[in-house]
C-alpha cells in the first residue's frame, strides 16, 4: 500500500485548462502524475506522466489537441522513442505540448510537496 505522505494532490490551470492531479513520489523522487483536465469544449480528459528523476519518460492518455489516445515514450536524453496515437501520426506540436505540460505539472507538484513537507 502506498504511503499517503507520498501522494500530493493539486489543482491549477496551466495553459488555461482546469486541471486536478495526483503526484506519486517514492524516496523523495517523483514517479508519476495522474492528471484530469477539462478540454476547451468542457469535456474531461486525462493522462499519466511517468518520470525518472526530472525526466519525462512516458505519457499515456488523451491528446491535448484532440480526443485521440496517445502513448509517448522518451529516452534519457529526451528523444522520442515511440509515438503512437489512435488518430495516426503524432504531431511535433502535440509532443511539445505534452512535454511542456509535464514540466508545468512536475514543477507544481514538487513545489506543493515542499510546502506540505514544511507544514507539519
Amino acid at each position: 500500500m502506498e504511503d499517503p505522505g507520498n501522494v500530493v494532490k493539486g489543482a491549477f490551470a496551466p495553459g488555461g485548462l482546469a486541471t486536478t492531479y495526483e503526484a506519486h513520489f517514492q524516496d523523495n523522487q517523483l514517479q508519476r502524475i495522474n492528471e484530469q483536465r477539462k478540454t476547451a469544449d468542457g469535456a474531461a480528459a486525462g493522462g499519466e506522466y511517468s518520470f525518472y528523476g526530472a525526466r519525462l519518460m512516458q505519457y499515456q492518455g488523451v491528446a491535448l489537441q484532440s480526443d485521440a489516445r496517445l502513448e509517448l515514450k522518451f529516452d534519457m536524453q529526451g528523444s522520442v522513442t515511440a509515438a503512437n496515437s489512435s488518430a495516426g501520426k503524432v504531431s511535433d506540436e502535440e509532443i511539445s505540448g505534452i512535454r511542456n505540460r509535464a514540466q508545468m505539472l512536475r514543477s507544481h507538484a514538487v513545489a506543493r510537496r515542499g510546502t506540505q513537507g514544511h507544514a507539519g
